[in-house]
C-alpha cells in the first residue's frame, strides 16, 4: 500500500516529461497534451448520426460556456424519480451552440443483383 503514492508520483512525472519532450522538442502529441486543458471560454463536442449508407459527424461549439455560478438547480428535476431526459442543473442564460463543421462519410452500397462467387 505504501507503493501507491510512489507509483503515482513516478508515473505522473514520467508521463509529464514524455508530454513535455514530445511536444516541445519533437513537435508530436500536441492533441494529447492540450486535450486535458480546461479552457472554459470555448468548448465543443461531437454528435454522430448513423444512416444506412454511412454516418454524419457534427462538431458543435459553444463560444461562451457558463461558469459554475451560472448554473441553477432545475425545478423540473425530481431527486426521488430521476428522469434521464431532464437535466439536474440548467444555465441561467441561454446557450448559443453553433455548427463548427459537418463531416459525412458514405459507405459503398452493395449491388443486390451482384453474383456471389
Amino acid at each position: 500500500m505504501e507503493m501507491v503514492p510512489v507509483g503515482f508520483l513516478v508515473g505522473s512525472t514520467l508521463f509529464g516529461l514524455n508530454m513535455l519532450i514530445t511536444c516541445l522538442l519533437l513537435r508530436m502529441n500536441r492533441n494529447d497534451a492540450f486535450s486535458s486543458l480546461r479552457i472554459g471560454a470555448y468548448n465543443n463536442f461531437l454528435r454522430f448520426r448513423l444512416t444506412e449508407d454511412g454516418f454524419d459527424m457534427y462538431v458543435v461549439g459553444l463560444e461562451s460556456v457558463p461558469k459554475r455560478r451560472d448554473w441553477i438547480a432545475n425545478k423540473k428535476h425530481d431527486k426521488n424519480r430521476p428522469d434521464p431526459e431532464i437535466p439536474v442543473f440548467v444555465p441561467t442564460h441561454d446557450l448559443k451552440p453553433h455548427l463548427v463543421e459537418k463531416i459525412s462519410i458514405s459507405f459503398a452500397r452493395k449491388r443486390a443483383d451482384a453474383a456471389v462467387l
